[in-house]
């Protein structure tokens, strides 16, 4: 599996050397697909705002890159593992300071908070212990996960986690869980097609804002790169390009 994962890349890098443009370095980016309106996948292509916002900075740098949505473990392996790569948005934790080098921040700390379907009136909480006493649903290995781990939860028993946050609303709707963690930018995309819309949720609890998000790239990346990728990231703040991709995806 792991010679199959390498020379997948290797031939990845290679077509994408023939298609770049003369003299650009390449680098092979990874995101999840459904944490809209900052990564997902419109039409077979990854976009939103911190998608378009690391396109800009690499760009500023004459670096070609592109980008693939995969399953968060996934990303964070490859991204540890194999020089050239980078993922985002990541937490800049302690625990990860020096598995990466890093870009950023790319975007600001979003608030993030127990959603309930508004008919569930059973469901009311006034604190994190609260909580324990339903069954919660997240994303495997992002930064929400991580945190109902730091506060005791259990797998299994008061949380389930999943590969993508379409499973969990749809397990929402059909009463496998109780409550999910999410923020108010990205749950009203992920109810498109369900039937329900916003006012049938409720926030339950205001669980944490979490930190400014990140471009992490695999450690051997020279330092020197690292810099310049920071300078086009300020240029780009300077010139209001950023403000301009944040207006763009928030415009509705």
């Amino acid at each position: 599996m792991e010679l199959h994962r390498k020379a997948k890349i290797g031939i990845l890098v290679l077509l994408l050397s023939l298609t770049a443009p003369l003299g650009a370095e390449i680098f092979l980016g990874y995101t999840i697909d459904s944490w809209p309106p900052f990564m997902y996948v419109d039409q077979g292509r990854v976009t939103g705002i911190a998608t378009e916002i690391a396109r800009e900075v690499f760009r500023g740098c004459n670096i070609y890159v592109s980008i693939e949505a995969v399953p968060w473990p996934r990303a964070m392996k490859t991204v540890h593992d194999e020089a050239g790569t980078f993922m985002y948005i990541l937490y800049r934790t302690t625990e990860r300071e020096n598995q990466f080098k890093w870009v950023g921040p790319i975007v600001a700390p979003v608030k993030t908070s127990f959603y309930k379907l508004k008919k569930r009136e059973d469901i009311q909480l006034s604190n994190i212990e609260d909580a324990k006493k339903f069954v919660v649903g997240v994303v495997r290995g992002v930064a929400n996960h991580d945190y109902l781990l730091q506060q005791d939860f259990s797998e299994g028993v008061n949380m389930e986690a999943v590969t993508n946050p379409e499973q969990n609303i749809s397990k929402l709707i059909l009463g496998r869980i109780d409550l999910i963690l999410n923020t108010e930018y990205t749950l009203p995309r992920l109810l498109d097609g369900t039937g329900l819309n916003m006012a049938d949720f409720e926030v339950a609890l205001e669980a944490v804002e979490s930190e400014a998000g990140y471009i992490a790239l695999n450690i051997s990346t020279p330092d020197s790169l690292i810099d310049d990728l920071n300078d086009s990231l300020n240029r780009l703040r300077t010139w209001g390009t950023i403000d301009s991709i944040y207006s763009r995806f928030l415009k509705d």
